[in-house]
């Protein structure tokens, strides 16, 4: 089986030198490594090409798509996604979200989870980076999710999960008309194709908890929006009738769980008005 890992960026000269590092240290190198660019107007594509010469050994691949840039893509993750796929030479895809931070067995766990399970699809644990405030801790427990979930029918997302590429052709893969919640169509769609999936709980892959009241709030509208598009109600009548009996959230957490439901029912009738 041979795996191309693949990564979408956008003006990430800050981050960009610590994820390619994080890739760099991994036990196991994936057979090409495709970024796709949405043509950054920073220093990021200057310094991807610096890693073509200095690390020939991670097969670096580079390329920069119009349609992944987001002042002219409606879904510019799935437009680059997709374009990054299109040009692998291999039959298998492992995800990475270069804002997260990967264990150096990323690679190697999703390659032998792929090849031993004989899955369609992989997907891995992942948790916050940050908890350091007690918002941020707040939100841990209440929203991130729980490793026991990962046999309870969890749908992972893109920032840890391998597929073969198989599927991904068989369903036309990323639907380039979501802004949101595309890995999560892209995931039902194709278990509604006979996709099988499997999950790796060796793996945590740690990412950044909103950290303000704001950016929860506009996090969970902009899920909700994804959600409703693609038919997931999401609960929605309770959650209404939650907002008008606020007793279901008294307790630890009040606002932030009150505050969350708001924005669910927000990007639910924002999303149904279009």
């Amino acid at each position: 089986m041979t795996i191309s890992a693949i990564a979408t960026v956008f003006n990430e000269e800050e981050s960009i030198d610590y994820c390619i590092q994080s890739y760099i240290k991994q036990t196991k190198y994936c057979d090409e490594l495709i970024i796709v660019d949405g043509l950054s107007t920073d220093k990021t594509l200057n310094i991807l090409e610096s890693y073509l010469e200095s690390n020939p050994e991670i097969n670096l691949k580079i390329y920069s798509c119009k349609s992944s840039n987001p002042s002219f893509s409606k879904s510019p993750i799935a437009e680059g996604r997709n374009y990054a796929i299109s040009k692998s030479a291999c039959n298998a895809v492992i995800c990475f979200d270069f804002g997260c931070e990967y264990s150096i067995n990323y690679v190697e766990e999703m390659h032998n989870s792929l090849k031993n399970n004989k899955t369609d699809l992989v997907g891995g644990f992942f948790s916050a980076m940050n908890t350091q405030t007690k918002l941020t801790k707040l939100y841990s427990k209440y929203f991130m999710p729980k490793k026991e979930e990962l046999v309870k029918g969890f749908i992972p997302s893109s920032r840890s999960l391998a597929f073969v590429k198989t599927i991904w052709e068989k369903i036309d893969g990323y639907d380039t008309k979501y802004l949101t919640g595309e890995d999560t169509d892209f995931i039902l769609r194709a278990l509604k194709h006979g996709a099988s999936i499997s999950y790796n709980v060796n793996l945590n892959v740690k990412w950044s908890n909103p950290t303000t009241f704001k950016d929860i709030f506009e996090k969970h509208r902009s899920y909700a929006r994804g959600k409703a598009a693609f038919g997931i109600r999401n609960k929605f009548f309770l959650r209404v009738l939650c907002l008008l009996l606020p007793l279901k959230f008294l307790g630890e957490g009040f606002c932030l769980k009150y505050l969350v439901n708001l924005a669910n029912v927000v990007g639910y009738v924002e999303k149904n008005k279009v």
